[in-house]
Parts: C-alpha cells; sequence; structure tokens
C-alpha cells in the first residue's frame, strides 16, 4: 500500500495555510510530481540554489499532512467504511470550546482522506 501524495490545489491550500517542510516530491510550474533532488545532485550541478519557487510546491503524503492538522491545529479527521460501499469522512475542528463537523462522501479511502484534508485546511484561519 503506498501513501498518496496531496493533490495540487490542496498543496497549494496547504501551503497557504503554513505548510512548510520539505518533502520529498514537489509540483512543478505545470503542477506535475517530481522528486526533490537531493542535496548532493544540488552541489553537483554547480551550487546551491532555491529549492521552492513560486512556481514548485512541495506535496506531502496524506499521511504528512494529516498528522501536521492533528498536532499543529487539534483537527481531526475520521473515515469510517459504511454498508453502502462509500466512506464517510468527518473533519472535527475544537472551536470556541466546542466540536464543528464537516462530512463528506467518497467512494475511495484517498479520495475521502483528499476531501477531508482540504476541508480541514480551510478551517484554519489566517
Amino acid at each position: 500500500m503506498r501513501d498518496e501524495l496531496i493533490t495540487y490545489e490542496t498543496a497549494l491550500l496547504a501551503k497557504d495555510k503554513g505548510w512548510n517542510q520539505r518533502g520529498s516530491y514537489m509540483y512543478d510550474r505545470h503542477n506535475e510530481i517530481q522528486t526533490v533532488p537531493s542535496i548532493k545532485h544540488i552541489f553537483h550541478e554547480g551550487g546551491m540554489k532555491a529549492i521552492q519557487t513560486p512556481q514548485q510546491l512541495f506535496a506531502p503524503t496524506q499521511t504528512t499532512i494529516h498528522k501536521w492538522l492533528r498536532k499543529k491545529h487539534n483537527i481531526h479527521i475520521s473515515l469510517t467504511h459504511k454498508f453502502n460501499g462509500y466512506y464517510e469522512c468527518d473533519v472535527y475542528s475544537l472551536v470556541e470550546d466546542e466540536f464543528e463537523v464537516t462530512r463528506g462522501y467518497s467512494m475511495e479511502y484517498e479520495e475521502a482522506l483528499e476531501t477531508g484534508i482540504f476541508e480541514a485546511l480551510k478551517l484554519i484561519e489566517e
């Protein structure tokens, strides 16, 4: 089982909400996934240069961004498999000592988690 990378749209929103951790993958200016060059590769190319430009942004895995949401922002995502084959996604956020819940559905687990991550990111106030 492979941990999925978040989509370009979700990565862009995550960056706007404060995600700034370097990872192994990034989106290039064409919104395509690229492997981040290693430090050895960068030096070999003729000196140090900035990895992330405005046209490139890191693409963390769903698990990594999910953990960041939980640990840094106290936003929790819960997925439940329903009998009709769908996954139910609930996003819980503690606001003024009360939980707010956002709910979504999807046929695929990873798609439901991506939806939950996107909705959770929208809850972060800037």
